[in-house]
């Protein structure tokens, strides 16, 4: 799996890719910018199934148009953290998808308690991924980064919506 952690200010990932209990790759991407209605996204779980979820909501506007998305149906085993344009935060995982409150730290992945545990103790999202990685096989420390910016703040700068979120790997 991996290890997605959200600090209110900046979404990161890990790099590593299993197949089953098997590292496969350690610079796998797993952040993703301008998909759908979000400004970037973390995803975690089955990477072929992220990705196909990636692919479907692309052309999509709305939460509610993903919200509707029939899960049972579609069998994807992997789930995501995005944060919308508006600075709207959401977890996409089927029947567990729902909004989280911006303003709290989340997880998600097989490293995600860890991750939580972590910025529970003040640790930004970055360093509770990498410590994360000292615990679940799965997560290693070579992080993905994508700093936020609400259209708030974006609509206070000079910056364009390409430089709202930007993705250092």
């Amino acid at each position: 799996m991996t290890t997605i952690a959200y600090d209110t200010k900046t979404l990161v990932s890990d790099s590593r890719s299993c197949m089953g209990n098997t590292i496969y790759e350690n610079d796998c991407k797993k952040i993703f910018t301008e998909v759908g209605p979000f400004a970037v996204i973390g995803i975690a779980g089955n990477y072929q199934d992220a990705m196909d979820i990636i692919k479907f909501i692309t052309e999509y506007n709305s939460m509610d148009q993903i919200r509707t998305i029939n899960y049972d149906i579609t069998g994807w085993d992997a789930g995501i953290i995005g944060v919308t344009y508006q600075g709207e935060v959401w977890h996409y995982a089927g029947e567990e998808s729902f909004e989280l409150r911006p303003d709290l730290p989340f997880a998600i992945g097989s490293g995600s308690r860890y991750a939580l545990a972590a910025m529970d103790l003040g640790k930004t999202a970055e360093e509770a991924v990498v410590y994360a990685s000292t615990r679940d096989v799965y997560t290693n420390n070579v992080t993905q980064v994508a700093s936020l910016i609400t259209e708030e703040e974006l609509n206070d700068t000079d910056c364009s919506k390409e430089e709202r979120s930007k993705t250092e790997v």
